[in-house]
Formats: structure tokens, C-alpha cells, sequence
């Protein structure tokens, strides 16, 4: 499944946030968690804003935990402070 999906998202922006939309929603973490390791989403603005909004928002702790975990193995902590310049959320 993450082969698929990997091949997927390598083509484009949109379909790299589509398929983080959608693991999002579901609140499947066997679908998330591969999807964080396995795909680049950091020089993505829109996927990064995503993963910003949805820290901030989600009722999962499975979901949350995961995100907090990918922004740490990413080196991204300034998506938990919601200050990176490039998000334009806060």
C-alpha cells in the first residue's frame, strides 16, 4: 500500500496533500504513520500548513501523538509554536 501511494505523491503537490487529507480524516494511524515516514511532505507549504492545522484541531491523541512525532524526527518544532514563516496561519 505505501509503494502505491508513494508513487502516487511523488508526482504532485496536490495529490501529496489529498493523500494526507485523507489519512487525516480516516484517523487510521496504520495508514498515517507509513505515510510520515515514507513521504517527504517538509518542502511542501500546503501539506505543512495541514499538518500545523490538524495538530492544533484534531480530538486524536493516536493522531496527534503521530504528528507531534514526525515533527520531532523532522526537525520541524516551530510547526508545534504554529510560527513558521511559510504557514501564514497564525
Amino acid at each position: 500500500m505505501v509503494a502505491a501511494v508513494r508513487l502516487l505523491a511523488d508526482n504532485s503537490s496536490l495529490r501529496k496533500v489529498a493523500i494526507l487529507q485523507d489519512a487525516l480524516n480516516t484517523g487510521d494511524i496504520a495508514y498515517l504513520t507509513p505515510l510520515l515516514r515514507n513521504i517527504s511532505f517538509i518542502d511542501d507549504n500546503r501539506s505543512m500548513q495541514l499538518i500545523t492545522k490538524e495538530l492544533a484541531t484534531t480530538q486524536s491523541p493516536e493522531v496527534q501523538t503521530a504528528l507531534i512525532y514526525w515533527v520531532a524526527e523532522n526537525k520541524r518544532q516551530e510547526l508545534l509554536l504554529g510560527d513558521h514563516p511559510s504557514l501564514g496561519l497564525f
